[in-house]
């Protein structure tokens, strides 16, 4: 008797912990971070700090790399956000090196409080690259349809390399969250060019979200012809 009550506590306890998963009751998420390679256009509130970072592997013409970006993003107020953060790499047989640091700035172009499922945003960064490297300026025009059964948010991205003859380039990000307010969630995103080199990535992901922690897995693969063979990318986010 002991044996199959211990069995059906333990059963219990299983099923208290799916359903905390699958529930759909909503996991307050507001900083604009739900997706792996797509900038969303949620706002912290006002003086609200979050710390994230970003940890990825990507395989790539027979050789391996390994990215860490980690970062603080505190905001100004529900429109306005500030957010630096770093760059670290590793390429196969390599050791760790920092890369580059970045301020960028956040701005929600629509009313936060509006019921309207169409949103705007408008993310900038600058990137200060280290040593000798050129620096990089990079921007985000970011539209979102946003509502309790979808979230379809899109990128267009210029950057710029800062020396005398950079040129713009030109890309894009997509990504689809269906039920984003849930706790456990997957989704589909896409990264790529839209001048230059063609380069794409396609990856699905697997998301958690509680009201001070969020978490992300996602597994690509890509075409084109820079585009990589294969990406595992996860990164979290945690409020303080």
């Amino acid at each position: 008797m002991r044996f199959r009550a211990r069995e059906s506590r333990r059963l219990i306890l299983w099923a208290a912990a799916l359903a905390v998963l699958v529930s759909p009751s909503p996991a307050l998420a507001h900083h604009g971070k739900g997706f792996l390679l797509v900038e969303s256009d949620e706002m912290p509130h006002k003086r609200e700090v979050y710390f994230f970072s970003s940890q990825d592997f990507v395989h790539r013409d027979e050789e391996d790399e390994y990215e860490l970006s980690p970062a603080l993003l505190f905001g100004l107020s529900d429109r306005v956000a500030i957010e630096v953060h770093s760059h670290f790499e590793k390429a196969e047989g390599e050791s760790l090196r920092y890369e580059a640091f970045a301020p960028s700035l956040r701005v929600g172009l629509t009313d936060p409080e509006s019921d309207a499922p169409l949103k705007l945003g408008l993310a900038a960064e600058y990137e200060i690259a280290r040593g000798d490297a050129e620096d990089r300026f990079e921007t985000r025009l970011i539209a979102a349809y946003r509502t309790s059964d979808v979230n379809l948010t899109a990128n267009l991205i210029a950057e710029r390399i800062t020396g005398e003859d950079g040129e713009w380039e030109w890309g894009y990000a997509a990504g689809l969250r269906p039920w984003p307010e849930r706790r456990f969630g997957v989704g589909l995103e896409a990264l790529g060019t839209l001048s230059g080199p063609s380069s794409h990535e396609i990856l699905g992901g697997l998301y958690f979200t509680e009201e001070r922690f969020t978490l992300k897995l996602g597994v690509g693969t890509g075409f084109g012809e820079e585009g990589p063979e294969l990406t595992i990318r996860t990164g979290f986010v945690f409020r303080f």
